[in-house]
């Protein structure tokens, strides 16, 4: 299992998950639940294949990444600190970066 905030990843028999499903949605409101098929889990695309390979992709999420334009003017100051939506441009793609790779 792996919880990020208020989302779950879970691995198992259809069995087990249909009855972790179950006990949470007493408790808690449940907004998407799948068993099959590819799904998005953090922003990462996972899909399990029928070989049992398991594949996880950023590509759709890096594709919604805008391009930072800078001016002239700012780029004579790069000692500045980053505006909020220069922090936001230059954040997305180092989330990315961050992630475990095989």
């Amino acid at each position: 299992m792996a919880k990020v905030v208020d989302d779950f990843l879970l691995a198992g028999s259809r069995q087990e998950i249909t009855r972790f499903h179950a006990a949470i949605s007493k408790r808690f409101l449940v907004s998407q639940f799948s068993t099959d098929g590819p799904f998005t889990f953090n922003r990462l695309r996972i899909t399990q294949h029928d070989n049992f390979d398991i594949e996880v992709s950023t590509e759709e999420y890096m594709k919604t990444i805008e391009t930072l334009e800078l001016s002239k003017d700012r780029r004579k100051e790069p000692n500045d600190n980053a505006n909020p939506n220069e922090a936001y441009c230059i954040s997305r793609p180092y989330w990315q970066a961050e992630l475990p790779r095989p």
